[in-house]
């Protein structure tokens, strides 16, 4: 079974190749998990908000644009010094993950992750520290790979326990643990936060022949 380090190390190695392809795949292509983000964020203007796994920070980068005072935390350090050289304030960007935020309790008006949670194997420790960032009455978005996605996946898994999945015209492979709903909507889940949103689509890079929901997105408020 991989270790988390080598679960989320897996980026370093892809860094520069994942963040060129995404970014010309969707030239000229709307992705929705982005747009439907953007709708929400517009509301913080002057705020306070965190990105966990932020890649090369481009949405730390449209949140500066736009009023919104941004920070992010990701594991690799090869994805970090891209949104480093990306951001407009270096200084915002900082190592880490969803289990050790670096930052100070009660501190952001909002937590987003866009396919990054579910790089996690358990996400309990990881609700515990987005609910201690998290002001009272602050908002959670996040975007993660479905449940019902994951179990058709799981056939195609090699014997390391992880599901393969091919992006951007199968021009970038990444991996992560198979999760289930409950999974995501935990009791420590419960504990912090109250579900006001879900959505299950499907998405627009993965290879997905079945057109089963291969994304999840979920909106939660902090208590």
């Amino acid at each position: 079974m991989a270790s988390k380090r080598e679960i989320n190390s897996q980026y370093d190695l892809i860094a520069e190749d994942y963040v060129n392809n995404q970014r010309g795949f969707f030239t000229g292509k709307d992705d929705w998990t982005r747009s439907k983000l953007k709708q929400e964020l517009k509301k913080y203007k002057g705020k306070k908000i965190l990105d966990i796994g932020c890649g090369a920070g481009d949405d730390i980068k449209w949140c500066e644009e736009n009023g919104i005072e941004a920070y992010g935390v990701e594991y690799s350090e090869k994805m970090l010094n891209l949104a480093k050289n990306n951001v407009a304030y270096p200084e915002n960007v900082k190592i880490g993950d969803y289990e050790s935020i670096p930052f100070d309790d009660n501190y952001f008006d909002l937590v987003m992750g866009r396919f990054s949670l579910h790089y996690l194997k358990n996400f309990e420790l990881a609700y515990k520290e987005i609910g201690r960032v998290l002001k009272s009455g602050g908002q959670l978005l996040i975007v993660a790979s479905n449940p019902t996605y994951d179990t058709l996946k799981l056939q195609e898994t090699d014997g390391d326990g992880l599901i393969s999945v091919n992006l951007y015209g199968g021009r970038v492979v990444v991996k992560f643990p198979p999760h289930t709903l409950t999974d995501y909507f935990s009791r420590e889940f419960f504990r912090q936060f109250v579900l006001q949103e879900i959505i299950e689509s499907e998405s627009v890079d993965a290879e997905n022949p079945l057109k089963i929901p291969e994304t999840l997105y979920f909106k939660a408020v902090k208590l």
